[in-house]
């Protein structure tokens, strides 16, 4: 997809770094925190899975969870992801030695593992439903 390319175009993840910069104020320091911000919050959430329990609140899966996955995607890259994301040899050398790291992570591991178990199931669950609705007579074109 265009995003693949884009990533392989001479200069192309240059000037959107250089725009972005500029655009929203970023600076080495304020990256630099903002690198803190994740790695504390990936501490964060592996010590509340080392506290026990499967998910993050309780016995089964709920909407932190979904909402922690959900926002650690483009930092851990699942191959389930609804959209093309980048592949690690994709990414310049520095953000794929970052995002490496974040993978390896408990808490990306735990992204990830939400993306193979959750993200299918899930889907699946949803098509079964409108499946069977079609099939009592619920199928008519109204949401």
């Amino acid at each position: 997809a265009w995003q693949s390319l884009s990533l392989r175009l001479p200069g192309v993840v240059e000037s959107v770094l250089r725009f972005s910069g500029r655009r929203y104020g970023l600076s080495d320091d304020s990256v630099a925190g903002h690198m803190d911000t994740i790695e504390r919050t990936l501490d964060d959430v592996a010590a509340r899975l080392e506290r026990g329990g499967p998910f993050l609140v309780g016995e089964r899966f709920t909407a932190a969870d979904l909402t922690f996955a959900a926002l650690a995607a483009p930092i851990v890259l699942p191959p389930e992801y609804g959209v093309a994301l980048p592949t690690l040899d994709e990414l310049p050398s520095g953000a794929a030695a970052e995002a490496r790291a974040w993978i390896e992570h408990p808490a990306g591991q735990y992204a990830l593992k939400i993306y193979r178990t959750q993200r299918h199931l899930k889907a699946a669950s949803a098509r079964e439903r409108v499946s069977l609705s079609a099939d009592d007579g619920w199928a008519d074109g109204v949401v």
